[in-house]
């Protein structure tokens, strides 16, 4: 699909769209997320276009999963990984796993996500790792980007950053996949655990490219006389917008961190240091202060795709 094709997206603009946008973003002076994106919008919207192009070349979406894995084969391959970046990772993995704080699903309703439950982490101090089971290589995926969720819980910080519990995560799935490549796994579907969240990463900048264009619509005052949504439409539609822009932001930035890690300009240290650097910071500083970020600019964000693509190709040219 193409990012720049306003008459889809024209086609998909309703007036209530129109009169969300308005209450949500227009009216809402003192909402700090509605001034984050008033005042960022242009640059959101370039960074997107940059980000969308690269990744649409990079996109394969066409590979099923087929190879079974069974718990035992995913455990192997997930304390293997761990154990090759720091011996404490697999310490603490067990720790989580002995605890029962990981609850596994062998069988699960199809649409059934892992995730970490926050909640249960502010009210109890215990991390409830949900994790249902598809019996395949994403499984291996899902254990390792749910278990470095947890080494963003600062107990004594602010722990609903949905930025930062994303950005550590995916760039451990890049490492996961490097170190998947000298295993005995099936390649293609290595490569289609990574296609996976490229995926999900164009889906979610075509849907906040098209609430940008939505909110210009707005602001060039053609609805004046907006009819008021209830609380709860404005809530849900404040709640994606943000989940959008913390997820585009956080894989932009854990591609260019993966491609500054294997380029030797930033080790594992520093990801440690940046991440807990960013939980210091308000919410919306955060979001500011990567937006910002002086040594990431647009050329840096398409080199850093690129390169992840070619590691993708190249894998691909030397699989089993």
């Amino acid at each position: 699909m193409d990012l720049n094709d306003k008459e889809i997206i024209d086609d998909e603009i309703t007036q209530e769209d129109i009169d969300l946008m308005m209450q949500v973003l227009v009216e809402n002076e003192e909402d700090l997320f509605a001034e984050f994106f008033r005042d960022n919008m242009e640059e959101l919207e370039r960074r997107i276009e940059v980000a969308y192009n690269s990744a649409s070349e990079v996109y394969a979406g066409d590979t099923e999963f087929e190879d079974y894995y069974s718990l035992t084969d995913t455990l192997e391959l997930v304390y293997e990984f761990l154990d090759s970046l720091n011996p404490k990772y697999r310490k603490e993995f067990d720790r989580l796993f002995i605890s029962g704080e990981m609850d596994i699903l062998s069988e699960h309703d199809i649409d059934d996500e892992p995730y970490v439950d926050m909640e249960t982490f502010k009210e109890k101090n215990l991390l409830n790792i949900h994790i249902p089971l598809d019996h395949n290589l994403y499984d291996v995926y899902s254990f390792v980007h749910e278990f470095f969720h947890t080494t963003n819980c600062y107990e004594d910080e602010n722990t609903d950053k949905q930025f930062l519990s994303e950005m550590v995560p995916i760039f451990y799935e890049f490492l996961l996949f490097d170190f998947l490549r000298t295993k005995e796994v099936n390649q293609l579907e290595n490569n289609r655990c990574i296609d996976e969240r490229i995926g999900v990463f164009l889906d979610t900048a075509f849907d906040l490219n098209e609430m940008i264009f939505t909110m210009k619509e707005a602001l060039k005052g053609m609805n004046l006389d907006y009819e008021e949504r209830s609380s709860e439409d404005t809530e849900r539609l404040r709640f994606l917008m943000e989940d959008d822009i913390k997820y585009f932001l956080a894989i932009t930035t854990a591609i260019y961190e993966y491609y500054e890690y294997k380029n030797g300009g930033i080790s594992l240290k520093n990801i440690d240091e940046f991440n807990r650097k960013l939980n210091k910071l308000d919410d919306f500083d955060s979001l500011n202060y990567i937006l910002h970020k002086d040594d990431i600019e647009d050329e840096d964000i398409v080199k850093s795709i690129e390169y992840l693509g070619e590691q993708l190709k190249n894998n691909m040219s030397m699989k089993r």
